[in-house]
């Protein structure tokens, strides 16, 4: 592997829009805290960045079993609104497909006389 080059601090900014993220359990201390690593997600579903979160104390305590908690939880520290089922953006397949059903229908069929070639 090649050294890395120390640099004076350089404030270098990027900006990505995100719009998912996954859990995933680095460390637990048992009846005291729990560190999680974020994974963030652009809209194809790459890797975007990974962030540590300790959760401790009484946000500890009161996860428990329930998985949806630590989810709600990380999604209000990180400032992420999460997106239900219900209102996941549309498809782009309208809603309503218009048919091509005639209006008037003939009342008049014409006789078919039989050919004899």
């Amino acid at each position: 592997m090649q050294p890395t080059t120390r640099i004076q601090p350089y404030q270098q900014v990027t900006t990505q829009e995100v719009c998912g993220f996954s859990i995933h359990i680095h460390q637990v201390v048992l009846f005291e805290r729990c560190t999680v690593a974020v994974n963030t997600y652009d809209i194809n579903n790459n890797l975007v960045n990974i962030q540590m979160l300790e959760i401790s104390g009484d946000d500890y305590k009161a996860w428990s079993s329930d998985d949806a908690y630590i989810t709600n939880y990380v999604a209000s520290k990180l400032g992420f609104d999460i997106v239900h089922s219900s209102t996941e953006p549309a498809s782009t397949t309208p809603a309503n497909t218009p048919t091509n059903t005639p209006t008037n229908t003939p009342t008049n069929t014409p006789d078919l006389i039989p050919f004899n070639g």
